[in-house]
């Protein structure tokens, strides 16, 4: 948090005219993305420090929206997401679990630096934001098979997404 705090002050010193805004939006997506990326590894290790086994599945973090088009320059909470591999069935129970965990540990220490939660990423149910390759591919079928029904409108920001943490050839495998 300290750290966040530091670089929110940093950047807001040094915005000082148009001729800095490409420096300081490249500076800030690489801050947001080793911010994310630490945060995932803290995480990892207290989970694995309380006992609690990383299953052997390949996955990603994916940022969306603002922050997957890597256009977010205000202090917001990213809209962030993690996708996997399809467990082994009899694995598929304690991955969901393991996942979901993490998933919860990270937006909670993204909170914890100050970074609030935005409306649209509070508005959407956990399973859309933590899930299985199959899953996620499923909820982007569902998407363009009825834009209409399923108001694509309130899904965009899902349409544009980067991996930012993890394998990035999950990501390629969604796009």
């Amino acid at each position: 948090a300290y750290l966040w705090q530091r670089a929110q002050a940093f950047f807001a010193e040094s915005l000082v005219g148009p001729s800095v805004m490409e420096w300081f939006a490249q500076m800030f997506r690489e801050l947001q993305s080793v911010l994310v990326e630490r945060l995932v590894q803290k995480s990892e290790a207290e989970l694995a420090q309380a006992g609690r086994t990383k299953p052997a599945i390949p996955h990603g973090w994916l940022l969306f929206g603002k922050a997957g088009r890597r256009e977010m320059f205000s202090y917001g909470r990213p809209v962030i997401g993690l996708v996997y591999l399809d467990p082994p069935p009899d694995q598929a129970t304690a991955a969901a679990i393991y996942f979901s965990v993490l998933m919860q540990t990270v937006v909670a220490k993204l909170e914890a630096c100050g970074l609030p939660v935005l409306a649209s990423a509070a508005e959407t149910t956990p399973g859309q934001l933590c899930g299985t390759i199959s899953e996620w591919s499923e909820f982007y079928r569902r998407q363009m098979r009825d834009p209409i029904g399923n108001q694509i409108y309130t899904a965009r920001e899902y349409f544009d997404f980067y991996v930012v943490s993890g394998q990035a050839g999950l990501g390629t495998a969604l796009q």
